[in-house]
């Protein structure tokens, strides 16, 4: 298998390399999408690390507060589909993944002010 920053990985279409991502992904946008920070923020490690347009959040206690805030109008509505999946192995318990992420908002502080 080839690797190194300049060396295109073969995707894997391997259930057990694409499928516990996949359940990740969902996981993490139904929390979103219900609204339930703590679920959405316990499926990242101690140390682990978000990163949105702009600077990354790293940590759940930052997580929390990021989440809760971004949340705090219970308005505020979320849609996010996850497609094209692709997962290339890299070791034994490492990958790289990419997907695409759609990502549909109603944000009244956004929304209400500047529309």
């Amino acid at each position: 298998m080839a690797s190194g920053p300049n060396q295109e990985l073969e995707p894997s279409v391997e259930a057990k390399d694409v499928g516990p991502i996949g359940v990740l992904l969902a996981k993490f946008s139904s929390a979103l999408d219900r609204q339930n920070v703590a679920a959405a923020v316990s499926l990242f490690t101690e140390d682990g690390v978000f990163q949105p347009a702009g600077s990354p959040i790293r940590g759940r206690a930052e997580l929390q507060s990021f989440f809760a805030k971004r949340h705090g109008d219970v308005r505020r509505r979320t849609c996010h589909i996850w497609s094209n999946l692709i997962v290339r192995p890299l070791s034994e318990g490492q990958a790289q993944y990419e997907v695409i992420l759609t990502n549909y908002v109603f944000d009244p502080a956004v929304s209400e002010n500047d529309v």
